[in-house]
């Protein structure tokens, strides 16, 4: 199917001629609406009249209002009766279904002792049988009027009554409709490019110097996204000191003498003598408890 549509195309020149001139002419289309634009500028639309096909096609004896109570409030002198209903009105130049809510106020003193229900109930049924009367006679005067649409009326403002300056070659008082390019300048593009450092452990490991020597450690950091930049780069080099601690000149330090049974002379205070568990009388620490005699 696809081979007969190229083959069509490439051994029918009248093809491609038909399609160049819908090219010419379309562009030519374009270029004279700039034109006429330019000549006549700028046109302000206007509606007049007043669509009533839906009036005209209403079935009024029908008609339902949906006569809606929404609420009831009340104060020391009267009670307000909150409503909605449906009818047909003028909204936007057309005849048309819309929703009108009102609010009916009731006297006390008016209503006495008659039912609150009952007497909106009336004074409801009045409303709407007001508001079918009103139809239908605006339903008969337009019924003789026949029926009428909204009309657009246009109006161009534009060269139409400008005079021309012999010296300046302009209109005074014209505002161009086809404005010149706007010249936009470019800055210069904002790399989007985030690098992304992996860097290897630091050589040589502190754990194989000597414990205290200074030396120099090094790595090496690499862009995983190859950017080609070197923003938040981490450092390659820093000072460190060795930790390393060889076992043969390791020294400890003998653990300082305290007061026990065999430092009896550390144990200058009653205190030291009975927290090692020894014995403190004659004003001296002792191993043995003391031994009383009878004489």
């Amino acid at each position: 199917m696809y081979q007969k549509i190229i083959q069509f195309i490439k051994y029918h020149n009248a093809f491609t001629i038909g399609i160049s001139l819908v090219l010419v002419l379309s562009l030519s289309a374009m270029a004279s609406e700039d034109v006429r634009n330019t000549v006549i500028g700028q046109e302000i639309v206007t509606e007049q009249g007043i669509d009533n096909s839906t009036i005209l096609a209403a079935d009024l004896d029908n008609f339902d209002f949906q006569l809606t109570i929404e609420n009831i409030r009340e104060d020391p002198q009267n009670y307000y009766v909150d409503y909605s209903y449906q009818l047909l009105a003028i909204q936007n130049n057309v005849w048309q279904p819309i929703l009108r809510q009102q609010t009916l106020t009731v006297s006390k003193a008016a209503l006495g002792g008659r039912d609150l229900g009952r007497y909106a109930a009336e004074e409801l049924g009045e409303v709407i049988d007001y508001e079918l009367s009103y139809l239908k006679e605006v339903q008969e005067l337009e019924d003789k009027k026949g029926q009428t649409q909204i009309v657009q009326t246009t109006t161009y403002i534009g060269l139409i009554g400008l005079v021309l300056n012999p010296e300046t070659k302009v209109l005074p008082g014209y505002e161009p409709v086809v404005k010149p390019p706007e010249i936009i300048v470019q800055s210069e593009p904002v790399s989007v490019c985030q690098p992304n450092w992996i860097c290897s452990d630091w050589s040589p490991d502190v754990a194989s110097v000597v414990l205290g020597q200074e030396f120099v450690q090094t790595r090496v950091c690499q862009d995983v996204n190859n950017c080609g930049i070197s923003d938040g780069r981490p450092a390659e080099q820093q000072t460190a000191f060795g930790t390393f601690q060889s076992e043969q000149v390791t020294s400890l330090t003998p653990p300082t003498p305290v007061c026990d049974s065999e430092h009896l002379d550390l144990c200058t205070t009653q205190e030291l003598c009975e927290r090692a568990s020894l014995y403190w009388y004659s004003e001296t620490c002792n191993t043995e408890p003391e031994v009383l005699t009878c004489t």
